[in-house]
């Protein structure tokens, strides 16, 4: 599943972001990779 996160008017800074969500995943079970959409575009680009 990919998932685009608007977290412009987030209170905390984006690698804090990456790391809960991360740590979330890892209590559900899931495997959780978190990038800006800069780099993601840029790997998936054809």
């Amino acid at each position: 599943m990919i998932m685009l996160i608007d977290i412009e008017n987030a209170n905390i800074p984006f690698t804090e972001f990456a790391d809960k969500a991360k740590k979330m995943g890892e209590e559900h079970c899931l495997t959780v990779h978190v990038m800006h959409e800069d780099v993601f575009n840029s790997m998936h680009r054809i």
